[in-house]
């Protein structure tokens, strides 16, 4: 069993790659005027360089798969108590903004009509004027994978969990993160479609 502050930490980062999984499924659900729709591919605002929301769900899953690897720390003792707890905090804000992003995406209650979609902006409302703006939260995320990611190898180092493989293992495992996270968008694209038919059905 992992430390167990550690542990806490992993737990976290897996539930906030579910976070993502379910907002980019809410996101891609949202259809304006003339079933206009937010694309994955399009350029978040406010974010340099310049990162696709593809990417970012990207990165947050290699960061994640990394955070993964601790799960094998028995013990913090010979670790700085100031690394652990920078450590873990900084896994407890990137989950913080992912349930945000979930509670923002999913903010459009279905049996309102959505009057303006801006693709470009990542913005939304309908005729009850609810808001959907998800960029400056994204916009907020990236920073705080590079922040985590900063603190994950030195915290990986003293607990000897890199490995002989080295940047092998880094590697793999964001290979193995983009793999999940396009099972998830393949997902979200068949719940879409799906939705799509429901609608059109519905309408005839």
């Amino acid at each position: 069993m992992a430390a167990t502050q550690i542990e806490g930490a992993v737990s976290s980062g897996l539930a906030a790659l579910d976070d993502w999984g379910a907002f980019v499924v809410a996101l891609l659900s949202v259809a304006g005027p003339d079933q206009t729709k937010f694309d994955l591919s399009a350029i978040i605002p406010g974010i340099t360089p310049l990162t696709t929301i593809e990417e970012l769900g990207a990165k947050l899953a290699g960061a994640i798969a990394l955070v993964q690897t601790m799960a094998d720390v028995q013990t913090t003792a010979l670790i700085p108590d100031s690394t652990v707890t920078d450590f873990v905090a900084r896994v407890a804000t990137i989950k913080t903004i992912t349930e945000r992003l979930v509670s923002n995406a999913t903010a459009l209650a279905p049996e309102h009509k959505v009057l303006l979609l801006d693709a470009q902006a990542l913005s939304a409302s309908n005729e009850a004027n609810q808001q959907l703006n998800v960029a400056p939260l994204l916009a907020e995320l990236y920073p705080a994978i590079q922040s985590l990611l900063a603190s994950l190898y030195p915290i990986r180092s003293m607990a000897g969990v890199a490995g002989p493989s080295g940047f092998g293992l880094e590697l793999a495992q964001i290979e193995k993160a983009r793999t999940a996270q396009s099972q998830v968008l393949g997902e979200a694209q068949r719940l879409t479609t799906l939705l799509e038919n429901i609608t059109n059905r519905l309408q005839r």
